[in-house]
């Protein structure tokens, strides 16, 4: 059963008591909320496996790997948000339940956080120090928005849709394309 959540906790204490719930939370502002997963289609799920499978199979061997949502990313210094899909470029920390230094994110819009996602998590995510990549994908069509940060700090965004682009991800030596990520999306 899970335990009632205080109303106000540190990292350490949401993270304590997030092993104790049934479900996954996000701490935002040092207030545990759910993770709003709540009516996500097999097309969301099918975009997501597919994006860890794609980046699983490129970056093996080498100093990155993808992560799921177990893994939390830590966004100030009492949120910790959830995305779909993280990868990390640094050695592993079995132990460890927020990514230290993630270099891409990749949250697929369900339609009830699409606002969350696209404007609050958004602007959380590029003020992390360490991400370069930030994708956002819609669930039941081939279309990512890809956001980079430059050398110069900057971030760009584009959109990419259709089956027959591809994702350029620099940061973490790999291209993708988007027909991997909707395989098996009607």
């Amino acid at each position: 059963m899970a335990d009632a959540a205080p109303t106000r906790m540190s990292v350490e204490v949401f993270l304590d008591w997030q092993t104790r719930q049934g479900e996954l939370y996000e701490l935002v502002d040092g207030r545990p909320v759910p993770r709003g997963m709540t009516g996500a289609t097999q097309r969301h799920d099918r975009v997501v496996t597919n994006a860890i499978v794609a980046l699983a199979s490129r970056l093996r061997g080498g100093p990155c790997w993808p992560m799921t949502a177990d893994i939390a990313v830590r966004t100030r210094a009492r949120s910790l948000r959830r995305p779909d899909v993280t990868v990390q470029c640094v050695p592993l920390d079995p132990n460890a339940a927020v990514a230290s230094e993630p270099v891409l994110v990749l949250e697929v819009l369900p339609p009830s956080t699409e606002r969350i996602d696209t404007i609050v998590k958004l602007d959380e995510y590029k003020a992390l120090a360490s991400l370069r990549h930030i994708l956002i994908a819609e669930p039941d069509t081939p279309h990512v928005l890809l956001y980079s940060r430059g050398e110069d700090g900057r971030w760009t965004g584009l959109d990419h849709i259709g089956p027959d682009t591809e994702l350029d991800l620099p940061a973490i030596g790999c291209t993708i394309p988007i027909a991997e990520l909707y395989d098996g999306v009607s």
